[in-house]
């Protein structure tokens, strides 16, 4: 009878190990992804206007794929079209990457820590042959890691940038130690901040004009490369790779090596494990919840300046022909 006890016991705690901690499971990166793609509602001489929450992601007058941030609200507007209205239409995206730089890393997700803009525009100006530019513009957060990063952005057609070999050189121009990933509050003196909304710290990369409305432009897969040669991707976007390479996404204890929150984000701070900081992290990641809730965290154990650092619209704020 005691065996028998002692082996419900072991099968329970088991249970409790697998719903509480991440490491007891192989993880879907689906339930992870922080967007849903979908396709915009059209109607004869008007233009669709799509707003998440109170931003505008999707003006067009085509039925053209967007994405839509989950747990946002999603509003719908039609308003009559212009003449001069030649664009089929645009879709725009913003998420924060936070990079873990080795498979068995401390999980503080602020070894590089960056804000990407997505800007996806589909030119139908000849009905007959539309072409599809896709900008994306990165903005360097911060960066944890002791040792050199590379990083580039994959996209679906197997086109890859390889934005920089070394991070700190190019984005963050050789500051030298941590960088904007230790403590600091409100009353601390501002320059316990690195400041990297300029044009001087963010990358802009422009990928065609592509023949066709660009469907397939939608998920562009952000990753890093360390000491070790080993490519390590955030876990959103493009499951085909999952598929063959699960540990190319997936740490060595069943984290993510990187992880993508849409609009701003209170990363961890130095060798504190995300779990610390956010709750509702282990729920999230295992797909018992749809988003991680951001705005549950404990604060000590967060930078909370990153407001001062964002830089929201660099598609627009920026002016890239000087």
């Amino acid at each position: 009878m005691k065996k028998i006890l002692l082996l419900l016991a072991l099968a329970i705690i088991g249970v409790s190990c697998i719903s509480e901690d991440s490491e007891s499971a192989k993880l879907n990166i689906k339930n992870i992804d922080p967007f849903l793609e979908k396709t915009a509602p059209v109607k004869e001489g008007y233009t669709t206007i799509i707003k998440a929450d109170t931003m505008v992601i999707c003006k067009t007058n085509v039925p053209l794929t967007y994405l839509l941030p989950k747990g946002a609200k999603e509003t719908i507007e039609y308003v009559p079209s212009t003449k001069g209205y030649v664009n089929g239409g645009y879709d725009i995206s913003q998420f924060t990457v936070c990079f873990e730089d080795t498979k068995d890393g401390d999980n503080d997700y602020n070894d590089f820590v960056c804000f990407i803009t997505r800007v996806k525009t589909a030119d139908w100006s000849n009905w007959l042959a539309p072409t599809t530019t896709l900008d994306v513009y990165v903005q360097p957060i911060a960066y944890g890691a002791g040792t050199n990063l590379k990083f580039g952005i994959r996209f679906p057609d197997g086109h890859i940038w390889m934005a920089t070999d070394n991070i700190v050189r190019d984005f963050f121009k050789g500051k030298v130690g941590y960088i904007n990933t230790e403590q600091v509050t409100y009353n601390d003196p501002d320059e316990n901040v690195y400041h990297t909304g300029d044009k001087q710290h963010i990358m802009k990369y422009t990928y065609g004009p592509l023949t066709g409305a660009g469907g397939t432009l939608q998920r562009i897969n952000p990753f890093i490369i360390n000491e070790n040669n080993d490519t390590l991707y955030a876990a959103i976007y493009d499951h085909s790779l999952e598929q063959n390479n699960y540990y190319n996404f997936i740490s060595e204890k069943g984290y993510p090596l990187g992880i993508a929150i849409t609009n701003s984000f209170f990363y961890p701070i130095e060798k504190v494990n995300i779990k610390d900081c956010y709750p509702s992290f282990t729920n999230w990641i295992l797909g018992n919840r749809t988003t991680l809730n951001t705005n549950e965290y404990n604060l000590p154990l967060v930078f909370n300046r990153i407001q001062d650092i964002y830089l929201y619209g660099p598609q627009s704020n920026l002016n890239w022909n000087k």
